[in-house]
């Protein structure tokens, strides 16, 4: 059976089931299921400014933007500490 054929009245107590608790059970059970913001919106062209907002707040890793001491020590580590006599 295709999920597009439920009737009415299931999809009303889907929707009903996912919007008690809005969002802190949408984010409850993604975080369980470890299903993070680019997963989750991985097909969405324009996704709702609930959903979205909701994903970006809770639910992403965010930009990883390393400081120029921790870029040396990955890259040229001999540098990034001193010589020790």
């Amino acid at each position: 059976m295709n999920c597009l054929q439920l009737a009415p009245t299931l999809w009303i107590g889907l929707a009903a089931a996912v919007l008690k608790q809005w969002p802190s059970r949408l984010v409850q059970t993604c975080k369980e299921a470890r299903v993070w913001r680019s997963w989750l919106l991985r097909d969405e062209l324009n996704p709702s400014y609930a959903i979205e907002r909701v994903a970006a707040e809770h639910l992403s890793f965010g930009f990883y933007n390393p400081c120029d001491a921790k870029i040396a020590a990955r890259f040229w580590p001999t540098f990034a500490t001193p010589a020790r006599p």
